[in-house]
Protein backbone atom coordinates (compact mmCIF):
# COMPACT_ATOMS: atom_id res chain seq x y z
CA UNK A 1 0.00 0.00 0.00
CA UNK A 2 1.49 3.36 -1.03
CA UNK A 3 1.72 6.45 1.15
CA UNK A 4 -1.30 8.16 -0.48
CA UNK A 5 -3.50 5.16 0.25
CA UNK A 6 -2.34 5.03 3.87
CA UNK A 7 -3.01 8.73 4.26
CA UNK A 8 -6.52 8.33 2.82
CA UNK A 9 -7.27 5.48 5.21
CA UNK A 10 -6.13 7.57 8.19
CA UNK A 11 -8.16 10.62 7.13
CA UNK A 12 -11.35 8.63 6.55
CA UNK A 13 -10.84 6.81 9.86
CA UNK A 14 -10.68 10.14 11.65
CA UNK A 15 -13.81 11.36 9.82
CA UNK A 16 -15.65 8.16 10.74
CA UNK A 17 -14.63 8.49 14.39
CA UNK A 18 -15.82 12.09 14.44
CA UNK A 19 -19.18 11.09 12.99
CA UNK A 20 -19.57 8.38 15.61
CA UNK A 21 -18.84 10.90 18.38
CA UNK A 22 -21.43 13.30 16.96
CA UNK A 23 -24.00 10.51 16.76
CA UNK A 24 -23.36 9.62 20.39
CA UNK A 25 -23.70 13.25 21.41
CA UNK A 26 -26.90 13.43 19.43
CA UNK A 27 -28.33 10.47 21.29
CA UNK A 28 -27.23 11.65 24.73
CA UNK A 29 -27.46 15.43 24.56
CA UNK A 30 -30.20 15.88 21.95
CA UNK A 31 -28.50 18.70 20.04
CA UNK A 32 -30.53 21.29 18.23
CA UNK A 33 -29.59 22.73 14.87
CA UNK A 34 -29.87 26.48 14.88
CA UNK A 35 -28.26 29.81 14.28
CA UNK A 36 -28.71 33.07 16.14
CA UNK A 37 -32.23 34.49 15.72
CA UNK A 38 -31.47 38.16 16.36
CA UNK A 39 -33.40 39.67 19.27
CA UNK A 40 -34.15 37.42 22.29
CA UNK A 41 -37.57 35.79 22.29
CA UNK A 42 -39.58 34.23 25.08
CA UNK A 43 -38.96 30.51 25.52
CA UNK A 44 -41.03 29.96 28.66
CA UNK A 45 -42.88 31.94 31.34
CA UNK A 46 -44.86 31.04 34.44
CA UNK A 47 -46.32 32.49 37.63
CA UNK A 48 -46.51 31.03 41.12
CA UNK A 49 -48.15 32.07 44.38
CA UNK A 50 -45.29 33.44 46.46
CA UNK A 51 -47.06 32.56 49.70
CA UNK A 52 -46.59 28.86 48.89
CA UNK A 53 -42.83 29.06 48.36
CA UNK A 54 -40.23 28.91 51.16
CA UNK A 55 -37.15 27.59 49.33
CA UNK A 56 -35.76 28.54 45.92
CA UNK A 57 -33.09 26.61 44.02
CA UNK A 58 -31.76 27.66 40.61
CA UNK A 59 -29.37 25.71 38.40
CA UNK A 60 -28.20 27.56 35.28
CA UNK A 61 -25.45 26.50 32.89
CA UNK A 62 -25.04 29.23 30.32
CA UNK A 63 -26.49 32.70 29.97
CA UNK A 64 -27.68 35.40 32.34
CA UNK A 65 -29.69 35.17 35.55
CA UNK A 66 -31.46 38.19 36.98
CA UNK A 67 -33.37 37.94 40.27
CA UNK A 68 -35.15 40.91 41.81
CA UNK A 69 -38.19 41.81 43.87
CA UNK A 70 -41.73 41.73 42.52
CA UNK A 71 -44.34 44.36 43.36
CA UNK A 72 -46.91 41.85 44.66
CA UNK A 73 -47.21 38.30 46.03
CA UNK A 74 -46.66 36.63 42.67
CA UNK A 75 -43.45 34.89 41.62
CA UNK A 76 -42.78 35.52 37.95
CA UNK A 77 -40.42 33.37 35.89
CA UNK A 78 -39.34 34.02 32.32
CA UNK A 79 -36.75 32.40 30.06
CA UNK A 80 -35.58 34.10 26.88
CA UNK A 81 -32.99 33.23 24.25
CA UNK A 82 -31.73 34.15 20.80
CA UNK A 83 -31.62 30.45 19.95
CA UNK A 84 -34.00 27.56 19.55
CA UNK A 85 -33.47 25.94 22.98
CA UNK A 86 -35.57 23.59 25.07
CA UNK A 87 -37.62 25.28 27.82
CA UNK A 88 -36.30 25.08 31.35
CA UNK A 89 -37.55 22.63 33.94
CA UNK A 90 -39.59 24.14 36.77
CA UNK A 91 -41.24 22.31 39.64
CA UNK A 92 -42.57 22.98 43.12
CA UNK A 93 -42.69 20.38 45.90
CA UNK A 94 -43.38 20.98 49.58
CA UNK A 95 -42.76 24.70 49.31
CA UNK A 96 -39.55 24.32 47.29
CA UNK A 97 -39.35 25.96 43.87
CA UNK A 98 -36.73 24.38 41.61
CA UNK A 99 -35.66 25.97 38.33
CA UNK A 100 -33.19 24.21 36.03
CA UNK A 101 -31.93 25.20 32.62
CA UNK A 102 -31.94 22.40 30.09
CA UNK A 103 -28.66 21.84 28.32
CA UNK A 104 -29.05 22.58 24.62
CA UNK A 105 -26.28 21.71 22.18
CA UNK A 106 -26.18 22.18 18.46
CA UNK A 107 -24.34 23.00 15.27
CA UNK A 108 -24.00 26.65 14.44
CA UNK A 109 -21.96 28.13 11.64
CA UNK A 110 -18.79 25.98 11.79
CA UNK A 111 -18.99 24.87 15.41
CA UNK A 112 -20.76 22.69 17.92
CA UNK A 113 -21.49 23.68 21.50
CA UNK A 114 -23.89 24.69 24.24
CA UNK A 115 -26.38 27.49 23.65
CA UNK A 116 -27.33 30.07 26.23
CA UNK A 117 -30.61 31.40 27.52
CA UNK A 118 -31.48 34.04 30.11
CA UNK A 119 -33.57 33.74 33.26
CA UNK A 120 -35.59 36.55 34.83
CA UNK A 121 -37.08 35.78 38.25
CA UNK A 122 -39.11 38.23 40.36
CA UNK A 123 -39.77 37.30 43.99
CA UNK A 124 -42.26 38.77 46.49
CA UNK A 125 -40.85 40.58 49.48
CA UNK A 126 -40.54 38.04 52.32
CA UNK A 127 -37.92 36.02 54.14
CA UNK A 128 -37.33 32.68 52.46
CA UNK A 129 -35.79 29.76 54.28
CA UNK A 130 -33.23 29.05 51.58
CA UNK A 131 -32.05 30.58 48.33
CA UNK A 132 -29.55 28.64 46.19
CA UNK A 133 -28.01 29.62 42.85
CA UNK A 134 -25.63 27.32 40.96
CA UNK A 135 -24.22 29.14 37.95
CA UNK A 136 -21.81 27.49 35.53
CA UNK A 137 -21.11 30.32 33.12
CA UNK A 138 -22.51 33.74 32.38
CA UNK A 139 -23.65 36.81 34.26
CA UNK A 140 -25.99 36.93 37.22
CA UNK A 141 -27.47 39.75 39.28
CA UNK A 142 -29.34 39.37 42.56
CA UNK A 143 -31.08 42.22 44.38
CA UNK A 144 -33.57 42.67 47.20
CA UNK A 145 -33.57 39.03 48.36
CA UNK A 146 -33.99 37.98 51.98
CA UNK A 147 -33.36 34.37 53.05
CA UNK A 148 -32.18 32.67 56.22
CA UNK A 149 -29.66 30.62 54.22
CA UNK A 150 -28.16 31.87 50.97
CA UNK A 151 -25.69 29.88 48.86
CA UNK A 152 -24.19 31.10 45.59
CA UNK A 153 -21.86 28.93 43.51
CA UNK A 154 -20.17 30.43 40.46
CA UNK A 155 -17.94 28.30 38.24
CA UNK A 156 -17.12 31.06 35.78
CA UNK A 157 -18.55 34.46 34.95
CA UNK A 158 -19.68 37.56 36.78
CA UNK A 159 -21.94 37.94 39.81
CA UNK A 160 -23.47 41.16 41.14
CA UNK A 161 -25.38 41.26 44.44
CA UNK A 162 -27.23 44.20 45.97
CA UNK A 163 -29.26 44.67 49.15
CA UNK A 164 -29.31 41.03 50.26
CA UNK A 165 -30.23 40.06 53.81
CA UNK A 166 -29.46 36.69 55.36
CA UNK A 167 -28.33 34.91 58.49
CA UNK A 168 -25.70 33.04 56.49
CA UNK A 169 -24.35 33.96 53.04
CA UNK A 170 -21.95 31.54 51.35
CA UNK A 171 -20.34 32.42 48.02
CA UNK A 172 -18.12 29.91 46.21
CA UNK A 173 -16.25 30.91 43.07
CA UNK A 174 -13.93 28.87 40.87
CA UNK A 175 -13.15 31.69 38.46
CA UNK A 176 -14.73 35.02 37.72
CA UNK A 177 -15.77 38.22 39.41
CA UNK A 178 -18.05 39.06 42.36
CA UNK A 179 -19.32 42.55 43.17
CA UNK A 180 -21.57 42.89 46.21
CA UNK A 181 -22.89 45.90 48.10
CA UNK A 182 -25.43 46.48 50.84
CA UNK A 183 -25.18 42.88 52.09
CA UNK A 184 -26.43 42.24 55.62
CA UNK A 185 -25.57 38.85 57.09
CA UNK A 186 -24.65 37.38 60.46
CA UNK A 187 -22.05 35.24 58.70
CA UNK A 188 -20.24 35.66 55.38
CA UNK A 189 -18.31 32.76 53.88
CA UNK A 190 -16.24 33.34 50.76
CA UNK A 191 -14.34 30.53 49.04
CA UNK A 192 -12.33 31.42 45.92
CA UNK A 193 -10.06 29.38 43.69
CA UNK A 194 -9.36 32.23 41.29
CA UNK A 195 -10.81 35.61 40.46
CA UNK A 196 -11.73 38.90 42.10
CA UNK A 197 -14.29 39.72 44.78
CA UNK A 198 -15.40 43.06 46.22
CA UNK A 199 -17.96 42.72 49.00
CA UNK A 200 -19.43 45.47 51.15
CA UNK A 201 -21.94 45.09 53.96
CA UNK A 202 -22.44 44.31 57.65
CA UNK A 203 -20.99 41.02 58.92
CA UNK A 204 -20.64 39.62 62.45
CA UNK A 205 -18.62 36.60 61.29
CA UNK A 206 -16.31 36.47 58.25
CA UNK A 207 -14.76 33.28 56.88
CA UNK A 208 -12.55 33.73 53.83
CA UNK A 209 -10.55 31.07 51.99
CA UNK A 210 -8.49 32.09 48.95
CA UNK A 211 -6.41 29.82 46.75
CA UNK A 212 -5.62 32.45 44.16
CA UNK A 213 -6.97 35.86 43.30
CA UNK A 214 -7.94 39.00 45.16
CA UNK A 215 -10.68 39.61 47.72
CA UNK A 216 -11.72 42.91 49.31
CA UNK A 217 -14.29 42.73 52.12
CA UNK A 218 -15.54 45.78 54.00
CA UNK A 219 -17.83 45.46 57.00
CA UNK A 220 -19.75 48.40 58.44
CA UNK A 221 -19.89 46.63 61.81
CA UNK A 222 -17.00 45.17 63.79
CA UNK A 223 -16.89 41.38 63.31
CA UNK A 224 -16.81 39.19 66.40
CA UNK A 225 -15.02 36.46 64.46
CA UNK A 226 -12.71 36.55 61.45
CA UNK A 227 -10.99 33.53 59.87
CA UNK A 228 -8.84 33.85 56.75
CA UNK A 229 -6.89 31.15 54.95
CA UNK A 230 -4.71 32.21 52.01
CA UNK A 231 -2.78 29.77 49.85
CA UNK A 232 -1.93 32.37 47.23
CA UNK A 233 -3.46 35.74 46.54
CA UNK A 234 -4.39 38.93 48.33
CA UNK A 235 -7.08 39.58 50.95
CA UNK A 236 -8.02 43.01 52.29
CA UNK A 237 -10.41 43.17 55.25
CA UNK A 238 -11.65 46.62 56.27
CA UNK A 239 -13.54 47.15 59.55
CA UNK A 240 -14.39 50.08 61.86
CA UNK A 241 -12.09 51.06 64.70
CA UNK A 242 -13.03 49.32 67.93
CA UNK A 243 -11.98 48.64 71.53
CA UNK A 244 -9.94 45.55 70.75
CA UNK A 245 -9.40 42.03 69.41
CA UNK A 246 -6.85 39.23 69.29
CA UNK A 247 -5.22 38.23 66.02
CA UNK A 248 -3.64 34.79 65.66
CA UNK A 249 -1.35 34.43 62.66
CA UNK A 250 0.40 31.53 60.99
CA UNK A 251 2.62 32.39 58.05
CA UNK A 252 4.72 30.17 55.80
CA UNK A 253 5.47 32.89 53.26
CA UNK A 254 3.92 36.23 52.44
CA UNK A 255 3.05 39.48 54.16
CA UNK A 256 0.62 40.51 56.90
CA UNK A 257 -0.06 44.21 57.49
CA UNK A 258 -2.54 46.25 59.51
CA UNK A 259 -3.64 49.84 60.20
CA UNK A 260 -4.33 48.85 63.80
CA UNK A 261 -1.57 49.29 66.38
CA UNK A 262 -0.95 45.66 67.15
CA UNK A 263 1.05 44.40 70.11
CA UNK A 264 2.94 41.13 69.94
CA UNK A 265 3.02 38.58 72.73
CA UNK A 266 6.22 38.08 74.74
CA UNK A 267 6.54 34.56 73.30
CA UNK A 268 6.44 35.96 69.75
CA UNK A 269 4.18 33.06 68.76
CA UNK A 270 2.26 34.92 66.07
CA UNK A 271 -0.43 36.21 68.44
CA UNK A 272 -1.20 39.92 68.35
CA UNK A 273 -3.57 42.05 70.39
CA UNK A 274 -5.26 45.35 69.82
CA UNK A 275 -6.89 47.43 72.57
CA UNK A 276 -8.53 45.19 75.16
CA UNK A 277 -7.45 42.07 73.30
CA UNK A 278 -9.21 38.92 74.50
CA UNK A 279 -11.42 40.92 76.90
CA UNK A 280 -13.25 42.34 73.89
CA UNK A 281 -14.53 38.88 72.96
CA UNK A 282 -13.33 39.26 69.37
CA UNK A 283 -11.07 36.59 67.91
CA UNK A 284 -9.41 36.93 64.51
CA UNK A 285 -7.08 34.49 62.77
CA UNK A 286 -5.15 34.36 59.52
CA UNK A 287 -3.21 31.51 57.95
CA UNK A 288 -1.11 32.39 54.94
CA UNK A 289 1.01 30.07 52.81
CA UNK A 290 1.82 32.68 50.19
CA UNK A 291 0.38 36.07 49.37
CA UNK A 292 -0.77 39.10 51.32
CA UNK A 293 -3.26 39.90 54.09
CA UNK A 294 -4.24 43.42 55.18
CA UNK A 295 -6.48 44.26 58.14
CA UNK A 296 -7.50 47.87 57.66
CA UNK A 297 -9.56 50.57 59.38
CA UNK A 298 -12.49 52.24 57.68
CA UNK A 299 -11.44 55.81 56.95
Amino acid sequence: MNNNAITSVIIWSIVAAALVILLVLGAVLKPVFYIAKGEPREIYSDEKDGNLVDNIKISWFSGNVHVDRSADDIIRVKETSRYNVEPMDISMTDGELMISQKRSFGFYFFGFGARSSDLRLSLPEKQYNEFVLNMTSGRSELSGIEAAEMAIKLTSGRLKMHRLKSENVKATMTSGNIEASGISSDKLTLKMTSGDAEINGDFEDINCGITSGRAEIESGVVPVRLDTDITSGKVFITIPDNDGFTLKTKKTSGKIESDFELKTSLDDDGIYTYGKGAESGRSYSVKITSGKFDLLKIR
